[in-house]
């Protein structure tokens, strides 16, 4: 995804709170491109060595400098760099917002679209800003394009829609977009409330999907999760033409799906949802998450932001999803000792306490509240020795344990079994002592 940058001089001087850049902008010999910013920065609080394109030591919580430019008399197209964006971030240029940065966690090149005449003949000032300081990021390798962002990416048109198979109407689904080598490509212009995007990926909740691509050839799969069949397109684009599919003259049937699993008596479940917009981690806002929901065929949605009892419900009904799933208010009580998803819970009640240090007490708390259901989470997140097991000395191979925050018993009802990734030796993997003098393993990425 680097291009090949211009080289620009960029001088630093850096506050506590904001990063101040002093450019002289290179450009194109055609005129078409500025680079306003070459380098990449770190924006946030914590140390992110794991980021190798920008320093591992955050250099505030903003970037502003000021740049040579001339009016743009039409739309204009600003590109650059960013990853792990998961709060609300805007771009100004001359003191307007233009446009809030797309959430995205995976380092990905972004191009927003300058309005007619937000620069001016001679000095212009950009700033990146957020209300979240704390919210690590990397962004920078700033490009001016002196055209639309439909010009300069070369991007075609595409609709579509997906049917169920008997009565051909439309049903939610994913669509998952990549170049013939099997490459996610990048998305444009389909945002709206009935579709999430990310990278490679639109979920609709109506059946009608709308996005622009960069001309060329690329492979469509639609899918709804794994009781029903997938659908693929093999498309060639070419501009200007749009490209419209999946109507009762698609090619074969090509984008209908069929249920292929009998699940009679079963129910589709997801028991462990976020949203950034109430747990403040992920990048799904819960109109996004009702979205995803209906597109991958889940029955039954129990949600579970951290200490926080979220009714989906409104939400449901404002976007009239109510016919493909039901929802279920549930909390992840997160606690000193560990991470537990209680349900069914009061929207309107007060959160089950959480502050404990004893087991029993919280799960108790949690039933009091009204829970029948209580699940532990990841139990050897975010380490074995410091997870719930760890603690108490949980034995791998015969399951006694010592007593764990002032019980010998666990008192919750299921456990996860695949969750957040711990690194440890398996014991599975591990030689018995009683196999010789000594003892290997095998050391593993692992899920709780």
């Amino acid at each position: 995804m680097n291009r090949n940058l211009l080289p620009s001089v960029c001088v630093l001087l850096v506050s506590s709170s904001m990063v101040f850049a002093s450019l002289r902008t290179g450009t194109t010999q055609d005129g078409q491109e500025q680079v306003l910013d070459a380098s990449m920065h770190h924006f946030g609080d914590d140390s992110t060595p794991e980021w190798p394109e920008a320093p591992p030591e955050p250099e505030g919580s903003g970037l502003s400098f000021e740049f040579e430019s001339t009016v743009n008399r039409g739309e204009w197209s600003l590109a650059f760099f960013q990853r792990h964006i998961s709060n609300t971030w805007k771009i100004e240029i001359n003191g307007k917002t233009i446009a809030t940065v797309r959430k995205s966690d995976a380092l990905i090149e972004s191009y927003v679209a300058v309005p007619p005449q937000t620069l001016v003949d001679g000095t212009n000032h950009f700033k990146l800003t957020t209300d979240s300081p704390s919210d690590d990021i990397t962004f920078g390798r700033i490009r001016l394009l002196h055209t639309t962002i439909r010009d300069a990416l070369n991007l075609v048109s595409v609709s579509l829609v997906v049917r169920e198979e008997t009565t051909l109407n439309h049903i939610p689904a994913r669509v998952t977009v990549t170049n013939p080598a099997g490459q996610l490509l990048p998305i444009y212009f389909a945002e709206n409330l009935h579709q999430a995007t990310r990278e490679g990926v639109v979920y609709t909740d109506t059946g009608a999907v709308h996005f622009e691509v960069p001309a060329g050839d690329i492979h469509v799969v639609a899918s709804r999760g794994p009781e029903w069949s997938i659908a693929s397109l093999d498309l060639a684009l070419v501009r200007p033409i749009e490209a419209t599919f999946g109507g009762l003259r698609a090619p074969d049937g090509a984008l209908t799906l069929a249920r292929e699993v009998d699940t009679t008596g079963f129910i589709s479940c997801d028991t462990h949802i976020h949203t950034l917009t109430f747990s403040g981690h992920g990048d799904s806002s819960v109109e996004e998450r009702m979205v995803t929901l209906a597109g991958e065929g889940v029955e039954l949605a129990i949600s579970t932001d951290h200490n926080h009892n979220t009714d989906y419900a409104p939400y449901q009904e404002r976007m009239g999803l109510g016919e493909h799933f039901t929802t279920v208010v549930g909390n992840e009580v997160t606690t000193p000792i560990g991470h537990f998803n209680a349900f069914p819970l009061n929207p309107e009640d007060e959160v089950p306490p959480h502050d404990l240090h004893d087991m029993v007490q919280l799960v108790d708390g949690m039933r009091a509240a009204g829970a029948k259901v209580v699940i532990l989470n990841h139990p050897r997140w975010p380490s074995h020795a410091k997870g719930p097991f760890g603690v108490g000395e949980l034995n791998h191979y015969t399951g006694d344990s010592q007593p764990v925050h002032g019980s010998s018993n666990y008192p919750f009802d299921a456990m996860e079994l695949v969750n957040s990734c711990t690194s440890e030796d398996d014991p599975m993997l591990e030689d018995k002592p009683s196999k010789g003098p000594t003892s290997t393993s095998i050391p593993i990425r692992r899920t709780s």
